[in-house]
């Protein structure tokens, strides 16, 4: 056991002394476990980190939600360094969004949830008169754009990123009516947020497991949707076919 945890800390050490070309970014296992096994095996942990792959692509583990996903990968770009952020996972599409296993580059989004309620309703975080950040000059708002989206041929969208998905048709619409989402997330602002901190070119992509309704489990598709995206960044950046 001592050895292993030696060769550990050395590994450790060696990936994260040079920059990393891509990271790839996952919240949860279940939608990364066939990149992992391309990047080399098994997930393992090391540090605060969940990691798999090498100096020229890794894989990282956030944890579920706006949180773990900005503290995970908060680390991740200030040791790895990465010249490039793949995050990939599922969502949710609202009415008129795309279609149920369907893979979306999302370049857009919203904290959606971030702001004040009152007796009018909800006030914005903006009309708050706070700005979410400062970068270079510039005061960025809760919603957010990337500004270098990918060549690739897919549907762009706008997404929202909440803390509770939607299943409940008075909320639907509100948030409609607010935000005009085609796409629902927990984890891509804060994505979107460390990487346009940290100078990191990124791309969001995700597979469409259900639409934003009335909560109905049983007509989700996570494991087509996670198939989905899995291939298609195989397909991108390994050149798999699927």
């Amino acid at each position: 056991m001592l050895f292993l945890s030696i060769f550990e800390l050395i590994s450790f050490v060696h990936i994260f002394a040079s920059r990393v070309d891509i990271l790839f970014v996952a919240a949860t296992v279940p939608e990364s476990n066939r990149l992992a096994h391309s990047l080399g095996g098994k997930a393992w942990n090391c540090g605060p980190l969940r990691l798999v792959g090498d100096e020229s692509r890794s894989l990282l583990v956030t944890g579920v939600g706006m949180v773990n996903t900005a503290r995970s990968l908060g680390i991740a770009l200030e040791l790895l360094k990465p010249k490039k952020v793949v995050n990939l996972g599922i969502a949710g599409s609202f009415p008129g969004g795309p279609m149920v296993g369907e893979v979306v580059e999302v370049v857009q989004e919203a904290f959606s949830e971030l702001g004040a309620d009152s007796p009018n309703g909800f006030i914005p975080f903006q009309e708050l008169g706070f700005a979410l950040f400062e970068k270079d000059g510039t005061a960025y708002s809760t919603n957010l754009n990337n500004p270098s989206p990918s060549d690739m041929i897919l549907r762009k969208v706008a997404g929202i990123t909440v803390n509770t998905v939607h299943g409940d048709l008075s909320g639907i619409h509100k948030v409609v009516a607010r935000w005009s989402p085609e796409v629902e997330t927990m984890e891509g602002a804060a994505v979107f947020q460390c990487c346009i901190q940290a100078d990191v070119p990124f791309v969001c992509l995700r597979a469409i497991s259900n639409v934003v309704e009335p909560r109905n489990r049983e007509s989700w598709k996570i494991p087509q949707a996670i198939s989905a995206v899995e291939g298609y960044v195989l397909q991108q950046f390994f050149g798999q076919r699927t």
